[in-house]
């Protein structure tokens, strides 16, 4: 009979390393799924700066022709009253 026996000892290394995998992996998930609507968002953002400034333009071009026309019936008022 041996003097000592020798015992295994249990620590779970391996299971830590797959939970830790399985962690990563459901993190990773995440990310990518809040990265993906975060990204959606700044386009939706974007899209709508573009909407409100396009928007902006023409309401300006709009000023600037109703002032162009205004000069020129100006104009003919003054032309007709000379």
């Amino acid at each position: 009979m041996p003097l000592t026996e020798i015992q295994e000892f249990n620590l779970h290394v391996e299971h830590r390393a797959v939970e830790r995998a399985d962690f990563d992996h459901k993190v990773s998930i995440l990310f990518s799924h809040f990265s993906k609507q975060k990204n959606a968002s700044i386009t939706s953002e974007i899209d709508e700066s573009i909407l409100f400034w396009n928007q902006i333009k023409e309401k300006e071009n709009q000023y600037k022709r109703y002032r162009e026309e205004s000069e020129a019936a100006k104009m003919v008022c003054n032309i007709s009253n000379a």
